[in-house]
């Protein structure tokens, strides 16, 4: 299991602060990546975004889920789609309605 595969894995099955940690993780090895195009990008989205529906109410899982979303996601249109495709359109309008302060 390269790295990525290990912070991906660590996003499906951590809670609490190894999610963070693995939220973070993913941001920083996306940008060293030229953001996300390397190994398996597409499970990073479905990891990301499955976080994000399964804790609709947790403020880390949504802020650390969208900053490591919008890492694997820029500049990279597999993964916009992708990302689009499972679902964090609804999500992401979920959480800025909800977790905004404009």
């Amino acid at each position: 299991m390269n790295k990525f595969d290990a912070i991906v894995e660590r996003i499906r099955t951590n809670s609490g602060r190894a999610r963070g940690r693995a939220f973070r993780e993913l941001c920083r090895l996306t940008l060293d990546d030229e953001n996300g195009t390397g190994a398996h990008p597409f499970d990073a989205v479905d990891a990301l975004v499955s976080a994000m529906l399964a804790h609709p109410q947790s403020v880390a899982v949504q802020t650390g889920a969208c900053a490591a979303l919008g890492a694997v996601m820029d500049n990279n249109v597999d993964n916009q789609t992708r990302a689009g495709d499972a679902g964090a359109v609804d999500v992401g309008a979920y959480t800025r309605s909800h977790y905004s302060s404009t």
